[in-house]
């Protein structure tokens, strides 16, 4: 049931009901506060708000469930951008530039298999 309710949030979110959308994710916060979507939607909502600080503790929770995942370190740099945290922010953009060539790399390999060693002249 959480899950539902916090994906029917996102849904919400991407509509612009930030009302519903926020009832949606609290409500599912509260039974279960082991989903990702649910912290990383309050922080956009947050941001949107201007409640910065608990914008970037939602968004930094939503990071520690799923480092790998770009769309958040790229919210907070916004967010801290929006804050005037300038050095922050550029380390979160460092991050997403450094998940991004991670993700090519990997694709890459994925693609051409692993690399050949040359032989010795």
């Amino acid at each position: 049931m959480a899950k539902s309710k916090a994906y029917l949030g996102d849904i919400e979110l991407c509509e612009g009901e930030n009302a519903q959308a926020r009832a949606l994710l609290e409500g599912a916060l509260r039974s279960y506060p082991e989903i990702r979507i649910e912290y990383f939607d309050l922080g956009i909502l947050d941001t949107r708000q201007k409640k910065y600080d608990q914008a970037i503790a939602e968004l930094e929770r939503a990071i520690k469930m799923e480092p790998n995942r770009v769309d958040a370190h790229y919210r907070l740099a916004q967010v801290c951008r929006a804050q005037g945290r300038e050095q922050l922010a550029q380390e979160q953009l460092k991050k997403v530039a450094q998940l991004h060539t991670k993700k090519r790399d990997n694709l890459l390999q994925d693609i051409s298999g692993p690399a050949q060693a040359k032989p010795a002249p």
